[in-house]
């Protein structure tokens, strides 16, 4: 993306979220999310929180290499 930033999203059925990290690697926000409360995909929140670890990881691994 522009500046070097990049933005990571992860989409299942009635959730979807897009982070946006900046050049360094760093946690920038949130620019989109989105989840159906009635009712969730089962563990849909629990795989939300791990997969902002894992993007955080991939990220920091990603700008290490450049």
């Amino acid at each position: 993306m522009a500046q070097d930033q990049m933005l990571l999203q992860w989409q299942e059925t009635g959730c979807h979220m897009a982070v946006l990290f900046d050049s360094t690697g760093r946690f920038v926000t949130i620019t989109h999310e989105y989840a159906q409360y009635a009712p969730a995909p089962t563990g849909c929140m629990a795989v939300m929180s791990l997969l902002i670890v894992i993007m955080g990881i991939i990220a920091t691994a990603l700008f290490r290499l450049l």
